[in-house]
């Protein structure tokens, strides 16, 4: 049942509640980080993607080709949104000013949404752990996504009543010794986000400019994304014998599942939400 196949849906345009808005999607080349920008894009929100290497470029070329796509095919009266891919190396010293700097060559030097969604995928467990891994995990999980605010909030990029979102994992809250800096630097920047929706809010004078911005954590589940679509059968069956008795909805969540509770914190509806944790795994996490 947890391993049924899966039709994704076709396409669709949808309200078109974003338009005007830009966002910048970080991993945004596949997975996860791919769907929810389609999701965004298909509600008429300008995107920013970044993706970890020139050999991955492509797949932002055809996302843009696909919103387009979607756009002729539907009844909109909107033109399609503008959707840009850059190289964007989480674990460069440069990747903030890099993407400020795409800011503002393709979007005016504004922004309205950020969603922070790379990740490394390397793993070592506890007993195998070198500086260089635990430096890769703070580097592409804390770090980066800090500088990339930071970087935003210093040149004033970011629009009153903005949304940033982290996205998280399970493992920061169900830990595995398998996994050690994967589960901390989640948690870490969960901390991260919580401080982001204390200063950004509005009581604070110096970010008058950015007033009314929600900052939020999205706490994703086994996930049918290609990483685990790729696991081997007896991995995948390990990961499942731990999950599926926790699930209250006894399937694996699919990529549209999450990407649509992130539209849901990017949208005005969500305007009141901030600083939370918001479970996106099917009741694995029963957290709010």
């Amino acid at each position: 049942m947890a391993t049924e196949a899966h039709t994704p849906p076709n396409p669709a345009i949808c309200g078109q509640d974003l338009t005007s808005r830009v966002a910048i999607i970080t991993g945004a080349s596949r997975g996860l980080g791919r769907t929810i920008a389609f999701k965004l894009a298909s509600r008429g929100c300008s995107i920013l993607g970044t993706c970890s290497s020139r050999e991955t470029l492509h797949h932002l070329d055809t996302l843009a080709d696909e919103i387009a796509a979607s756009h002729q095919s539907s009844s909109s009266t909107t033109p399609p949104p503008k959707v840009v891919g850059i190289v964007g190396d989480v674990y460069s010293p440069t990747c903030a000013e890099h993407i400020a700097d795409a800011l503002e060559k393709h979007f005016s030097s504004g922004v309205d949404i950020f969603i922070s969604n790379a990740a490394p995928r390397s793993m070592a467990r506890v007993g195998a752990l070198n500086a260089e891994h635990i430096q890769t995990f703070n580097t592409g999980i804390i770090q980066t996504p800090a500088l990339i605010v930071d970087e935003l909030v210093k040149r004033k990029m970011f629009k009153r009543n903005s949304r940033i979102l982290h996205i998280s994992s399970v493992r920061s809250k169900k830990v595995d010794f398998r996994t050690p800096m994967y589960c901390a630097t989640k948690a870490a920047t969960e901390a991260l986000v919580r401080c982001w929706a204390d200063a950004f809010g509005g009581k604070n004078p110096e970010f008058e400019f950015m007033a009314g911005t929600t900052a939020n954590t999205v706490l994703v589940g086994l996930t049918r994304t290609e990483p685990v679509k790729e696991l081997p059968q007896h991995l995948l069956d390990w990961v499942l014998k731990e999950w599926e008795p926790l699930w209250s909805m006894p399937k694996m969540a699919e990529p549209e599942d999450v990407a649509d509770i992130v539209g849901l914190l990017c949208s005005h509806e969500a305007r009141w939400i901030t600083g939370s944790v918001v479970s996106a795994d099917g009741g694995g996490m029963k957290i709010l």
